[in-house]
């Protein structure tokens, strides 16, 4: 409950396939667009990445959503999870312009949101009472028996990890942009750069794109006129979803070994 994400679940009409894909058709300035297959998911993985994600916000004009059957029917079968039409930005007839703007923020969870979480002592203590009155076939078990004795690859009794503190941290998110418009009652140009950078609290989950839109419309006569749309986009996501062993691992295992760098792979133990 406490873990960010940068993608979200999304769902215009429910769930309308228990085995295909539910995700909405996305159509950006009259052109469908995918990251992965046509559910978004990336290949080879589960992971699905919304097509926001290569896009300036600052680029975008308007948004509409198309959830009605009849209006998702132009759009065929593709259509049938609701249809997301994304405008984007033209230049408009009026005195030449520039724009540019950095953005810089960071952001960090909310321990009150997270699980409350046993500390290593207070779990070996929990531990050994279960451990004591739990009942076998020849009586009671004791401490000498007990799995988690400090040997020469652990030390239980001196070990307190905060598994959270080791998957999350301090996000941290950059963003510059840059844009020019300007135009006649003959033609209008748009053009824009940006440079996003992403940090997410789960540490490992990071975003970065580089992204360049033009948007340009030329008017010969009444009847004739030339659109130019081209936009290019260099995304990179690593994604790494934060799952339910941040809260499942035991706090008497540490993560790394003893250089307190190089990740541990396992921690041992006996029965």
């Amino acid at each position: 409950p406490c873990r960010g994400a940068r993608t979200r679940r999304r769902r215009i009409r429910g769930d309308a396939s228990l085995s295909a894909s539910n995700e909405p058709l996305w159509i950006i300035d009259g052109v469908p667009v995918y990251t992965g297959n046509k559910s978004n998911a990336v290949a080879g993985t589960s992971f699905t990445v919304s097509p926001l994600s290569f896009i300036n916000p600052d680029d975008i004009e308007s948004m509409t959503v198309l959830k009605d059957a009849v209006t998702t029917a132009l759009y065929g079968a593709d259509g049938g999870n609701g249809v997301i039409l994304v405008t984007t930005k033209q230049g408009k007839t009026e005195k030449a312009s520039l724009k540019a703007s950095v953005r810089y923020g960071v952001s960090q969870i909310d321990p009150s949101t997270c699980l409350k979480m046993l500390n290593a002592a207070q779990w070996m203590a929990y531990a050994k009472e279960c451990w004591v009155n739990s009942v076998k076939s020849n009586g009671y078990r004791t401490l000498e028996t007990f799995p988690y004795q400090d040997n020469e690859y652990n030390s239980y009794s001196t070990t307190d990890t905060d598994w959270y503190g080791v998957y999350t941290g301090l996000g941290q998110i950059a963003q510059i942009n840059l844009a020019a418009s300007g135009g006649n009652k003959n033609m209008n140009n748009y053009i824009s750069g940006s440079y996003y950078k992403e940090n997410s609290t789960t540490i490992g989950d990071s975003q970065e794109r580089l992204s360049l839109r033009t948007k340009s419309r030329y008017k010969f006569s009444k009847n004739l006129s030339l659109d130019l749309n081209v936009s290019g986009s260099y995304n990179t996501n690593r994604l790494f979803s934060a799952g339910s062993y941040t809260y499942k691992t035991l706090p008497i295992f540490s993560p790394y070994e003893e250089d307190g760098y190089t990740p541990r792979l396992y921690n041992y133990y006996s029965l």
